[in-house]
C-alpha cells in the first residue's frame, strides 16, 4: 500500500483525479486508476525493497491480462466516468524503497501494454 499512496499523491499533485484506489473486480484487481482531461489512466504499482531486482518482471503477460479485463470490467459498470474520455492507458509504477524503508525513487513506464 506504501507504493500506492506514493503514486496516488503524485497523480493528485499533477492534477489528476483518483477515481479507484485497490478496485476489485470479478475478473482481477487494479491498483489505481486515474483521470485527468480525456485521458483515464489505469495504474499497476510494484514496490521494490533495497536489492530487490527486476520488478518490472513482476508485471508478466498473465498479470497483463487480468488488468485489461479488470479494466473492462470497471468501465462497464462506471460509464459516467468514461464520459468526455478519448484516451485509455496501462501505466506500471516502480516504487523503490530506501534501506530506512522511505521512498528512494518512482519510476514510470507510460503505456507498458
Amino acid at each position: 500500500m506504501f507504493g500506492e499512496e506514493v503514486v496516488a499523491d503524485g497523480f493528485v499533485r499533477a492534477g489528476w483525479k483518483i477515481l479507484g484506489h485497490r478496485v476489485r473486480t470479478k475478473v482481477g484487481e487494479i491498483d489505481l486508476v486515474a483521470r485527468r482531461g480525456a485521458t483515464i489512466v489505469f495504474a499497476e504499482v510494484k514496490t521494490a525493497s533495497p536489492g530487490r531486482l527486476n520488478v518490472e518482471l513482476a508485471v508478466n503477460t498473465k498479470s497483463r491480462m487480468r488488468i485489461r479485463h479488470a479494466a473492462v470490467a470497471w468501465m462497464a459498470t462506471n460509464p459516467a466516468h468514461q464520459r468526455g474520455v478519448n484516451r485509455y492507458r496501462f501505466d506500471v509504477f516502480l516504487v523503490h524503497r530506501d534501506a530506512d524503508g522511505g521512498l528512494a525513487r518512482v519510476d514510470q513506464i507510460r503505456d507498458a501494454f
